[in-house]
């Protein structure tokens, strides 16, 4: 992270390293530790960082880098696929905070089912006022997004993220009154 594999440049990750306040390099202490993640360089090339959003969500300790001989149910690994070794972290979302206010007792996401899903989802929510109703992936892109209109008791909304890639998706019911979240996996 500190300098490049190209003689005489400046790392590219020299700025996110540097802005401490907004980023965490959380893979930093494998460079520390002189660990490799190709089979061509000495040096750790690949990387993960993240914005200070996440960093509270980092599981301390838990980065790590695959090798040619972690890699052996793969076989020739550095001349088949790349030579370039797995490189990863662990997090958990349940610490992620936001600034937001929630909605007030009464209103709000009540029920996501199935979750995990395959792909149609039932979202029951109560909304006393206009709200949006949007599905979003980790990385902030909208799957799917529904203004709603104010009316009294339970609501439900069908969703279907069938296409959509596995992972974890947030269903957020925005409001002037504020945010009703939660966090859903697609299989």
């Amino acid at each position: 992270m500190d300098t490049s594999i190209t003689v005489g440049r400046v790392s590219t990750y020299s700025d996110f390293v540097k802005d401490t306040a907004r980023y965490r390099a959380v893979t930093k202490i494998l460079s520390d530790d002189k660990r490799r993640s190709t089979g061509t360089f000495s040096d750790m090339i690949d990387h993960i960082i993240v914005s200070n959003e996440l960093s509270s969500s980092y599981i301390s300790g838990s980065v790590g880098v695959g090798t040619s001989t972690s890699l052996n149910f793969i076989g020739a690994y550095l001349s088949t696929t790349t030579d370039h070794f797995p490189v990863w972290a662990s997090f958990n979302p349940k610490r992620i905070s936001t600034s937001t206010r929630e909605l007030p007792m009464g209103q709000g996401i009540k029920n996501v089912y199935p979750n995990p899903t395959s792909g149609v989802l039932t979202i029951e929510f109560a909304l006393d006022t206009e709200g949006l109703l949007e599905v979003r992936n980790l990385l902030g892109i909208t799957l799917f997004s529904q203004k709603l209109k104010n009316a009294e008791g339970l609501r439900t909304q069908i969703v279907d993220i069938a296409a959509a890639s596995s992972g974890l998706y947030l269903i957020t019911l925005s409001t002037a009154k504020g945010v009703s979240t939660r966090l859903i996996s697609k299989m």
